[in-house]
């Protein structure tokens, strides 16, 4: 009988594995007095209680996040984020003030962040996983920075530079041999190459970021330990391909509704203009804003899609040591109902919704993970190292050049 094998959600299963169920514990009314203290006190002191605020929220999600009865556990320092804080608005001011000098002077900075973002991601990173323990032992990180700069950086601006110089040649051709020949230049066939061409750069985008991820859940989980335990991803680039192929396929008829209306706008404008006639400025707005609606929901239907795609197999192949596997049982359509009532929630209440849309994000993500293997953990040791550095956390959080894993 220990030979049996069952097949589910991807990942193959022995009969005899013990499978452990992830459960979340947290309620939206607890968690909204906690909210609503950090937003109250956060505004009160300037944003100085941000970094107390930061640490009770993660310290909430980790302790009410249980695997066997066990609960993880936060350990950051608020006065270190406190200090993350304040120079990342000095960074901030910098940045506006050097504006103001000379517009040159402000893409030079942007510019310097941008080189430094593999360093700053990498960090927080690291610093996140030594902040997390299990039972007592801490997570942590390892990675060179070389590696991660190829990555995260080097490698997707060198392939996106490579496919724009490609699409632009290619169209720069077909346009002198298009105006070349006896029909001379065509607006409208003009139009229809760029936006073909547009097309052709989104997709190949798509299939670069498809590369990128790949390599970055590669970067991530094979440096990554629990203790001294290591563990490891086994992925495949096809996969990947195949999930981003999927989703430009998800999000092509969006793009052409709503480059259909945004076309009828601009030929009604020219009409209007050719014509010497007045557009409705309603009929106008509700055009703007039924297209805004299309590539919204496109949006939000194709990252829901790769969001459900890419987290099942990373955690069908990814393992600790030879004693964890992990299998989420995510599925597309109620994740999206998930994310759109989480969205009304949210825009109807002002804001107010926030912490009750976390809790069941939270909720649904815990019931449909599962851990297969034995929990006793016993052969994992922990190491030694309880220190990183806080300030590239935060500099991450605050410019919003994380990546969520």
């Amino acid at each position: 009988m220990h030979d049996e094998k069952i097949v589910f959600s991807d990942i193959v299963v022995d009969k005899d594995d013990e499978i452990h169920d992830v459960k979340f514990h947290g309620k939206s009314g607890e968690y909204f007095k906690i909210w609503i203290v950090n937003l109250f006190l956060t505004v009160l002191t300037l944003g100085i209680y941000s970094a107390w605020a930061a640490v009770r929220k993660r310290r909430y999600f980790y302790g009410n996040t249980d695997i066997g009865g066990s609960h993880f556990d936060y350990h950051a320092v608020p006065l270190n984020l406190l200090l993350s804080r304040i120079i990342v608005i000095a960074f901030i001011l910098l940045y506006v003030l050097s504006g103001l000098i000379h517009p040159i002077l402000q893409l030079g900075i942007l510019l310097i962040l941008f080189i430094l973002s593999p360093y700053f991601i990498l960090r927080a990173w690291r610093f996140n996983t030594l902040m997390s323990s299990f039972r007592n032992i801490r997570f942590n990180y390892h990675c060179r920075f070389a590696q991660g700069y190829w990555v995260i950086l080097v490698m997707p601006f060198l392939l996106i530079t490579m496919l724009v110089i490609a699409v632009i040649a290619g169209g720069t051709s077909a346009t002198l041999m298009r105006c070349s020949g006896p029909g001379g230049c065509d607006a409208t066939a003009s139009f229809i190459q760029g936006i073909i061409q547009m097309m052709i750069i989104l997709a190949g985008m798509f299939l670069v970021f498809a590369v990128q991820a790949k390599r970055i859940y590669d970067l991530f989980f094979n440096q990554l330990f629990y203790g001294k335990q290591p563990f490891a991803i086994q992925s495949e680039l096809k996969k990947f391909l195949q999930f981003y192929v999927i989703a430009v396929l998800i999000l092509l008829p969006f793009i052409c509704l709503g480059g259909s209306i945004m076309w009828q706008m601009m030929m009604t404008v020219a009409m209007a203009n050719y014509y010497q006639m007045t557009v409705s400025p309603v009929s106008f707005a509700v055009n703007v804003v039924s297209m805004y609606l299309i590539f919204l929901c496109g949006l939000i239907v194709t990252s829901a899609y790769l969001r459900v795609a890419v987290i099942r197999y990373v955690s069908a192949h990814v393992s600790l040591g030879n004693m964890l596997r992990f299998r989420s049982d995510i599925s597309l359509f109620p994740y999206l109902m998930l994310v759109f009532t989480n969205s009304l929630m949210v825009i109807f209440t002002l804001g107010f919704a926030t912490p009750v849309a976390q809790i069941r994000h939270a909720r649904y993500m815990a019931e449909n993970m599962k851990i297969i293997g034995d929990m006793s953990l016993a052969t994992v040791s922990a190491h030694d190292e309880n220190k990183a550095g806080a300030i590239q956390d935060e500099i991450v959080n605050a410019f919003d050049i994380g990546v969520s894993l």
